[in-house]
């Protein structure tokens, strides 16, 4: 099968556990993709909430530079910037990995700081993660964008990086749906589950998921247990009622994965990492169709990326 997904925190993982691409015990690597014919993978580096902004900056470049590296070392494998390069490493059997950065406190309310993010590589910038910073606030505030963050997230869509409402405040989501709607941007909620199936404050309202999809944006189902059940233990009966949901609303060309490996605690019961996608596509195509699983499995990612960049 083909497979792209659209969050994970494997590079932080590997950068903090000292851990390789190719092989080793995280919920992603090379080894356990092996089985997939077509795969893109964005990557995530993750910001920690309880450095300075500063020390979040300097992480990020090590965390970068370590990531580099292991690609570089892997033959098969190819950091992209474009889809054009995307397709270029699936030509040659390649995968393809795409930066993104998580929290963007790294910031530190310089504007400037945007065009590096971009010359860097990165094309995904996940706004906030936990607690108000220099951008806004995060699903547990109720705080929305700051004057600094309307400036980011106008001038990241002018250079080229799409801006991620997960883990957003429901007034940061709204007011960066807003913007998207007066220039034309989509917007992306690149691991976000429905708060119809489980009322969790990191999940989307239906209003909130149509209008994603109205920008062009798309949506990525996360494998993190409470976000998919209140109970905090989940299964892939959870993962089939989330996306049921979504296709319920009209969001079939819309949502993806966003699993968020090696960004969990723990995992759904029958999933343990990237190993498992199979197993997950053919409960989707079991439960729905086979058209139903290679859109959210690949088709309405690379239609996305294709379109943005």
């Amino acid at each position: 099968m083909n497979y792209i997904d659209t969050h994970c925190d494997t590079a932080f993982e590997m950068f903090k556990k000292k851990e390789p691409l190719f092989q080793n015990s995280l919920h992603i690597s090379l080894e356990a993709a092996q089985n997939f014919e077509k795969y893109a993978q964005i990557m995530a580096i993750w910001s920690q909430n309880d450095l300075s902004n500063g020390e979040g900056w300097s992480q990020f470049a090590a965390v970068l530079e370590n990531l580099k590296l292991e690609i570089e070392k892997n033959e098969k494998a190819a950091l992209c910037t474009s889809f054009a390069q995307c397709e270029e490493a699936f030509s040659k059997g390649k995968r393809a990995f795409f930066l993104a950065v998580e929290g963007g406190n790294i910031l530190d309310a310089k504007i400037w700081r945007t065009d590096e993010l971009y010359d860097a590589g990165v094309r995904f910038l996940t706004l906030v993660w936990k607690g108000e910073g220099c951008i806004g606030g995060a699903f547990d505030t109720e705080k929305g964008l700051t004057a600094f963050g309307r400036r980011v997230v106008k001038t990241a869509m002018e250079k080229g990086i799409v801006i991620d409402v997960s883990h957003g405040s429901g007034k940061l989501t709204d007011e960066c749906l807003d913007i998207a709607e007066s220039t034309g941007k989509p917007i992306i909620a690149t691991h976000s589950n429905s708060f119809a199936v489980c009322e969790h404050p990191r999940n989307l309202t239906d209003e909130r998921a149509r209008r994603i999809a109205a920008s062009g944006g798309i949506i990525g189902i996360s494998m993190a247990p409470p976000h998919l059940n209140e109970s905090g233990m989940a299964d892939i009966s959870d993962i089939i009622a989330h996306i049921g949901h979504y296709l319920d609303i009209g969001l079939a060309d819309n949502i993806c994965t966003g699993c968020d490996f090696d960004g969990v605690s723990s995992l759904p019961a029958g999933i343990t990492g990237i190993g498992d996608i199979e197993k997950l596509s053919a409960a989707v195509e079991k439960e729905f169709s086979a058209e139903t699983a290679e859109k959210i499995f690949f088709r309405n990612a690379e239609r996305f990326l294709r379109t943005v960049l």
